[in-house]
């Protein structure tokens, strides 16, 4: 017999079945309704076997004969007690009794104080001990108390959330401080109680039946231990975290409002009144837009016109019927001013406009914050890779940090979800028997410097425009390994790469020189075409008066005015014409005029690197017996003499991130680790030779596994780490040396030809 009705009952009658008892009987003085134990816990029990005398209370108990008789009496429920229960009330001239073997009393606990007294002086209030519910310190100094022993029976997450109160009041009080509880922040709810909450709030969410939780089956538990909740499969589990709704606001640590209501001690219900409810605008790709939480502070608006000059939000109505809308009240989504910058989400001081992570719930996620770059193009910008687990929650920026002081275009913001992409290249793959077959990390290095050691000096190398100077430096002692020169890139700009290379000191050195500039010269590019930082600049500076002149070459007029004007700026597209750049050339050498060509994440650093002659001239022109592509996809960009190429290898290695056109024609194919799970740097248009950090843990960075091939091939990797550094020093030194004017038209003229 167990007496009681709380989950300990439950736990005790049911371990009794295990342990090998005939019959459990659980004997509780109220109603099955009333029992504090968990339902199911009760229904469990119930399956389980164990026999339930409800109503029923223990008067008297008799050892008899080897067993125990319990007297008991039936019981009736009266007006509810402080807990709010019926209370039960004894029925005159009902007892009966039952034999039993065992009787477990499980109707409460308590602790043994005995040692606070004279000589411990320790406050005690109807047997539990006195601290304070916020530092959990007594009434002596340097003694702090917490869980049952406080609080009565309570659940072990009560009491470990005690042990950490306790632990920060302690923290404190070894340091010599003043001991404060800990920071009470303000938490906004829709209602004081569920039941304020208007339902229809809710309507347009699915309903969704809660997993079944797949259990042991009855007769499999007794007389054993086994785990009897079996667990949900993989599938279930996201069912069931897909009902979750998300009510957390997604702004929690950066709203401003929440951080000056808890300074204040705000109340949110101490003043109440009429609401205006506006529905949730999920229209936009990249945002979400809650008119509920907006406090009209207009920077949103600001930002939008004054920084990027788009303008694509605005105030409409006045006084407490004004919100902040994009034109004529649409959508968000809608808004085909919007240039999807995601600038005015990362100035709202609060949760009005947050980002939608490309997750299945969006949070909120506590997050680590690392500094990287964007690897999208080569202006630099510096951004914040913003994880939880090994999962991307979202990327934002900083205006202290980087050449693009907080500013981000979509690609920047928006555009690294794929960091989280189950479709990524995660294992290795040998071509055998004509298919790739997914194989160790070691086993297709080995294959790969077979190959490649096979074909030696005829063995040529591309590499992606966003290869590292660490891993260019490396790819270049593979290179130097096989005794080839054949450094080239298919989707790099070879006319922007030599420029950058022949010309830097030409070069624009940053926005603020772009801003800054007093002509614009557009040459054979639209501004509106591109969102980068430099060409927001372009444009605002043309809303901003500066003169801007356009064409497809330079005109007479336009060589009148950069000579006219003190700083000139002459701006391309992401290939220029040749011929065109080239007088661009020479009249920035005449007037001091400088030129913008947007270009690829490292190209002013892999001009250190690349045979830029091979690549003016076509870096599929000439054939090779083995090819090393490293992060580049040219048959899928449909490149057909790249893929003639390829075809005509007698061997290639592809590394990559996806499994993509080019990778399915390889002999080995290794995954490549993005620039989240890497560390190296970058030297971007501008100059600036900059870092990035590892976000996300892999083991497999790109580094790590290019030297491993060094290794395989026989070469030094040691050696190759110190070569980034050397070749930035040789450029430096090289700064002001600069091949003649015949030279680059020569490689120009031959790119043009190919």
């Amino acid at each position: 017999m167990v007496v009681g009705g709380g989950n300990t009952a439950i736990d005790a009658a049911r371990t009794s079945l295990r342990l090998g008892a005939a019959k459990v009987v659980l004997v509780y003085r109220r109603g099955r309704s009333e029992m504090p134990a968990h339902v199911a816990e009760i229904e469990e029990a119930e399956l389980e076997g164990v026999s339930f005398e409800l109503l029923a209370n223990p008067k008297n108990v008799k050892p008899a004969d080897g067993k125990i008789n319990v007297e008991l009496i039936k019981m009736e429920l009266g007006e509810p007690d402080a807990s709010g229960r019926r209370s039960p009330k004894e029925k005159a001239g009902s007892e009966y009794t039952m034999p039993v073997d065992v009787v477990i009393a499980a109707i409460g606990q308590t602790q043994d104080l005995s040692f606070a007294g004279d000589k411990f002086n320790l406050a005690i209030n109807k047997s539990r001990i006195v601290a304070d519910e916020d530092t959990m310190s007594t009434n002596l100094e340097g003694v702090f108390a917490g869980g049952d022993a406080v609080t009565g029976p309570q659940t072990a997450i009560k009491a470990i959330a005690a042990g950490r109160r306790a632990a920060m009041a302690m923290d404190q009080y070894l340091n010599g401080k003043e001991i404060k509880k800990a920071k009470q922040y303000y938490n906004h709810t829709k209602g004081k109680e569920l039941k304020d909450v208007d339902k229809a709030e809710f309507e347009k969410y699915e309903k969704l039946k809660k997993e079944h939780m797949p259990m042991l089956k009855e007769a499999e538990r007794k007389h054993n231990f086994k785990e009897v909740e079996l667990g949900f499969s993989e599938e279930q589990a996201l069912k069931e975290a897909k009902r979750c709704l998300s009510c957390g606001c997604q702004d929690k640590s950066e709203c401003k409002l929440r951080e000056y209501a808890t300074d204040f001690k705000a109340e949110q219900f101490a003043i109440s009144g009429a609401l205006k409810k506006h529905p949730i605008d999920e229209s936009h790709p990249y945002l979400g837009r809650d008119r509920n939480k907006c406090i009209l502070c207009g920077r949103c608006i600001r930002i939008c016109s004054e920084v990027q000059g788009t303008g694509a939000l605005g105030f409409v109505m006045r006084g407490f019927n004004t919100t902040v809308e994009p034109s004529f009240s649409e959508d968000f989504g809608k808004e085909p001013n919007c240039i999807r910058c995601g600038q005015c989400v990362s100035s709202c001081p609060v949760g009005a406009l947050t980002e939608k992570p490309a997750l299945v719930k969006p949070g909120p996620f506590n997050e680590k914050v690392t500094d990287s770059l964007c690897s999208f193009c080569g202006e630099g910008c510096t951004i914040e890779l913003r994880t939880s687990g090994k999962k991307l929650i979202r990327t934002t920026s900083d205006v202290n940090k980087g050449v693009n002081k907080g500013n981000l275009c979509e690609f920047g913001r928006f555009c690294n979800s794929y960091i989280n992409d189950k479709d990524r290249l995660t294992v290795p793959m040998v071509r055998k028997n004509g298919a790739l077959t997914e194989v160790t990390l070691e086993e297709a290095l080995k294959a790969a410097a077979a190959g490649l050691k096979k074909a030696g000096s005829e063995t040529a190398l591309y590499l992606t425009g966003s290869t590292s100077n660490e891993e260019a430096a490396l790819l270049s002692s593979v290179a130097g390994t096989l005794g080839t020169k054949s450094m080239l890139s298919f989707g790099l700009s070879a006319t922007a790469a030599l420029f950058y290379s022949l010309y830097p000191q030409l070069a624009v050195t940053g926005i603020d020189e772009i801003k800054q500039s007093d002509l614009h010269v557009l040459l054979g590019v639209d501004p509106k075409q591109y969102n980068t930082n430099a060409f927001v600049a372009v444009r605002l500076a043309g809303r901003n008066h500066v003169p801007v002149l356009t064409g497809d070459k330079l005109t007479a007029e336009m060589t009148a005015a950069v000579k006219a004007a003190k700083s000139a700026l002459l701006v391309f597209d992401f290939k220029p014409n040749y011929e065109v750049l080239k007088e661009a050339v020479k009249l920035a050498q005449v007037t001091g005029a400088k030129i913008y060509i947007p270009a690829s994440a490292n190209i002013r650093g892999l001009v250190n690197y690349l045979d830029l002659n091979k690549c003016a001239s076509g870096p599929a022109a000439q054939p090779v017996k083995a090819a090393l592509i490293f992060g580049e996809d040219p048959v899928g960009c449909q490149n057909t003499k790249a893929e003639e190429l390829i075809k005509n290898a007698g061997f290639t290695v592809v590394f990559d991130r996806y499994l993509t056109d080019t990778a399915k024609m390889a002999d080995v194919v290794i995954p490549m680790s993005i620039i989240a799970e890497n560390s190296g740097s970058f030297t971007n248009v501008y100059g600036n030779t900059q870092t990035y950090n590892k976000a996300l843990e892999t083991g497999m960075e790109n580094s790590l596994v290019l030297a491993k091939l060094l290794k395989e091939l026989g070469g030094d990797e040691k050696a190759s780490a110190s070569q980034a550094a050397a070749a930035e020093l040789k450029a430096a030194s090289e700064s002001t040396k600069y091949h003649a004017d015949i030279v680059f038209a020569k490689v120009m003229k031959a790119r043009a030809a190919y």
